[in-house]
């Protein structure tokens, strides 16, 4: 059984780099991100690659737009099977998950405290700066 329901709601879809908008007025923005050389971009990129060279670039892209200490970059999911030109990928990017057609949300109440217990406790200096942080 599952704890939620599907329904369809038609949504317009704007470009919202013209939007102007700030983590602070909207709780969201954009931002530039080019991780790659040039010549690498379109390249498929497997799991380990992903998380060698795209979470700390992403993680030095977040402390900067939002001023905080330390940004952690935890998971990704690889969602296409081919790299440029359509040229199949071999390892774990052949088996790609599919798409996902509807909002959600990977975390509950319940586990996202324990989640982010598991995967912050690494940088902390102790259990109680864990606590204070998660909680």
């Amino acid at each position: 059984r599952r704890w939620w329901h599907r329904s369809t709601k038609t949504v317009a879809l704007r470009d919202a780099r013209a939007l102007g908008s700030s983590l602070d007025k909207n709780g969201a923005a954009t931002a530039t991100f080019a991780p790659l050389a040039e010549k690498d971009v379109g390249v498929a990129l497997d799991t380990e690659s992903v998380a060698r060279d795209l979470f700390p670039a992403a993680e030095r892209l977040l402390e900067k737009h939002t001023g905080c200490a330390r940004a952690v970059v935890f998971d990704h999911v690889v969602r296409i099977a081919s790299g440029p030109d359509n040229a199949p990928v071999s390892g774990a990017a052949a088996a790609p998950s599919g798409p996902i057609n509807f909002v959600h949300n990977d975390y509950s109440v319940n586990s996202g405290r324990p989640r982010c217990r598991m995967l912050l406790k690494p940088f902390a200096t102790s259990e109680a700066a864990l606590d204070e942080v998660v909680g």
